[in-house]
């Protein structure tokens, strides 16, 4: 009878031990996801185009100069190859060689830092300015003015744009 006992107690410790080891038998909650926090890095160029379009602000009032391409006086294209020039960029001189050398880029993808391209005359692009955000342009606009900021919408400039162009 006590072999019986052991035994019973024997198999009965066994099942417990068993059941422990066992998965539960209901569906537990799943936890839930960790939100995983990742920090944006502005890219090379973005970063590159933001510092273009800080330095032209930074040139508001300069005067203009035909031909001049330094603070002390600035031609539109003068002032893309200065501010190009001073984040490492090799550009070239005339409205019309960095038009053919930019990228094309839509005006409703414009960046800060790139370029928007003009036709003052019927013959071939002509003028240029820096964009910086918010539908604004930076420009050296004509003999007698200053560099300035302008908005896309002017009823003289939006008649005049050909595209959007980027050197960097």
């Amino acid at each position: 009878m006590l072999f019986t006992r052991y035994l019973i107690f024997s198999l009965f410790c066994t099942a417990l031990l068993f059941a422990c080891s066992s998965s539960p038998q209901y569906n537990e909650p799943a936890s839930k996801p960790v939100k995983k926090i990742t920090v944006v890095k502005p890219k090379k160029t973005q970063a590159k185009g933001q510092k273009i379009a800080d330095l032209a602000k930074s040139l508001v009032g300069s005067p203009y100069k035909y031909g001049g391409e330094t603070p002390y006086g600035f031609d539109c294209s003068g002032l893309v190859f200065y501010t190009h020039g001073k984040v490492g960029l090799r550009t070239p001189r005339t409205s019309l060689h960095q038009f053919k050398s930019a990228k094309n880029i839509p005006l409703n993808e414009l960046r800060n830092g790139d370029l928007l391209f003009f036709k003052l005359t019927r013959a071939r692009v002509s003028h240029v300015g820096i964009y910086v955000g918010n539908g604004r342009f930076i420009h050296a606009p004509q003999s007698g003015r200053q560099v300035k900021a302008t908005y896309l919408t002017d009823a003289y400039w939006k008649t005049k744009i050909v595209s959007g162009g980027r050197l960097y």
